[in-house]
């Protein structure tokens, strides 16, 4: 298992956005006295980027608010007798009304939205619970987790919804945000074909050209970083705190080895990246061990305690603004590229099979044809 990790630029992507209007009347079934919260979600539906409150009069809590864009993903929350219940939903601008009432837990019963931005997100999540459900009832045993085959045949069934709603908004943040959830180049084929279907007018917001941008960036990247294509140069700043370029490296076998100090796959992979190196540096084989983080002093605890002698960089961010990686359709880790003398990518642990094993042989493999 490695760990895979997204990129969230949520402040960037906000401030590039028009500003809409949106009036909200919450109303309070059973509740005559609460603080009610709404906030504005990111395009993953996971961070607040804006919020407002007031209190419960009449049954009731007006919200007069600035919005980023036409639909907005949202949450709602209430505090009533010091616990607080919450409810995530869409948002349109313009005028909006919703019921909530306390359900189980800590959930908030949502009725009586009846914009048509909820309406389809309530066809998305439907499809994928339902997926899910089925899957979960035709197994014998206790059901662990979702494989990965069943999310992707829950994620196909939601893009035929966006597609059937081309001139809906909607569609293209939900788009936004399934675009984030897998980085596999036939996924991104597939929000390519989703975007194509949508209406031009869809297409030509800033969060659609965001979308082309962004996959059209991602397939290429992937290209550029498959076997038998030029590595590309970057310059980042060694643990010293001193410049770095992989172009300093040409005429000699390398490998990049993008990892991170809290990922545990690539500590237990670290053992067998070292014992490749003994064995191999003898004979020139440099190591640039890239760590995507933004903790120095952890970076530097870490070579210290493990004595890796090799080339040590970082760019000293955390992994979703990183971008050396993600030049490298690096978005998860560990993953080891290796480069040969030429400068030609011979290997890459992402787009092929992955494994000490399968590194060894490759490193092994170009010393043998330098030898020859």
């Amino acid at each position: 298992m490695r760990y895979l990790f997204t990129l969230c630029c949520c402040l960037s992507f906000f401030q590039t956005y028009s500003q809409y209007k949106s009036r909200l009347v919450v109303n309070t079934k059973g509740i005559e006295t609460a603080k009610v919260s709404v906030v504005i979600l990111d395009f993953m539906a996971l961070r607040g980027v804006k919020s407002d409150s007031a209190i419960v009069q009449n049954r009731s809590a007006k919200f007069n608010m600035v919005v980023p864009q036409p639909v907005n993903y949202a949450s709602v929350s209430l505090t009533h007798k010091g616990k607080i219940f919450i409810a995530k939903f869409v948002l349109d601008s313009g005028t909006t009304n919703m019921t909530v009432e306390i359900g189980s837990g800590s959930k908030l019963k949502i009725s009586g939205l009846a914009n048509r931005s909820f309406k389809i997100n309530n066809l998305v999540e439907q499809l994928m619970d339902s997926t899910f459900s089925d899957y979960i009832k035709n197994q014998k045993t206790k059901v662990l987790g979702i494989p990965m085959e069943v999310v992707k045949k829950a994620t196909s069934r939601q893009f035929v919804v966006l597609q059937s709603y081309p001139n809906d908004y909607y569609s293209i943040l939900e788009l936004k945000r399934l675009s984030h959830t897998d980085k596999r180049v036939e996924f991104s084929k597939e929000i390519f074909n989703v975007w194509n279907s949508l209406s031009a007018e869809v297409k030509s917001t800033p969060l659609g050209k965001q979308v082309y941008e962004e996959q059209t960036w991602f397939i290429n990247s992937f290209l550029t970083a498959k076997a038998g294509s030029k590595a590309r140069i970057f310059t980042v700043n060694d643990i010293n705190g001193n410049a770095f370029s992989n172009q300093s490296l040409l005429g000699e076998n390398y490998l990049i080895v993008f990892s991170a100090t809290w990922c545990l796959p690539c500590q237990e992979q670290l053992p067998g990246i070292k014992k490749i190196y003994d064995e191999y540096r003898a004979k020139g084989l440099k190591v640039v061990y890239f760590n995507d983080d933004s903790d120095k002093a952890r970076w530097k605890a870490h070579v210290a305690k493990n004595k890796l002698t090799w080339i040590n960089v970082s760019e000293g961010l955390k992994p979703r603004f990183s971008k050396i990686p993600k030049s490298f359709a690096v978005w998860a880790i560990p993953t080891c590229i290796l480069v040969d003398r030429e400068g030609n990518i011979v290997y890459n642990s992402d787009q092929e099979a992955a494994g000490i094993s399968k590194l060894g042989q490759a490193v092994s493999n170009v010393f043998a044809v330098n030898k020859s």
